[in-house]
């Protein structure tokens, strides 16, 4: 499933951590990612994130990785030296989900953000 959405630049969105998250186990896999994009003039920039971190898996004596993350807004001014940030900004949600005896998920969610002319 695919759904893309546009939304307007805000401090929800800035101050939002994007998360990665991944579950593995016998019966099945969970997998779940964001990634940012800026649109410049001479093409699509992918910006590196920290994101809010969550990985493990269902075997014995295996550890959970937890890492806390950054804000959109922390990770696009570090790309960015000057502070400007280009617009628009493209943000890609990646979710995959297939366990025994569940019905599998694999979405793809495309959120166009946009600022407005006065920024």
């Amino acid at each position: 499933m695919m759904e893309v959405k546009l939304i307007k630049l805000d401090r929800d969105f800035l101050d939002t951590i994007p998360h990665y998250e991944e579950w593995k186990g016998v019966a099945g896999h969970d997998f779940y990612n964001e990634s940012c994009f800026v649109i410049l003039n001479n093409g699509i920039v992918q910006i590196p994130l920290k994101p809010k971190k969550r990985v493990g898996s269902n075997y014995a004596y295996s550890e959970e990785e937890v890492q806390k993350g950054e804000s959109y807004l922390s990770s696009i001014k570090k790309y960015f030296a000057e502070g400007k940030i280009p617009f628009p900004v493209v943000i890609l949600q990646r979710e995959f989900s297939d366990w025994h005896g569940q019905e599998p998920v694999d979405g793809l969610t495309i959120i166009v953000v946009q600022c407005n002319k006065n920024n």
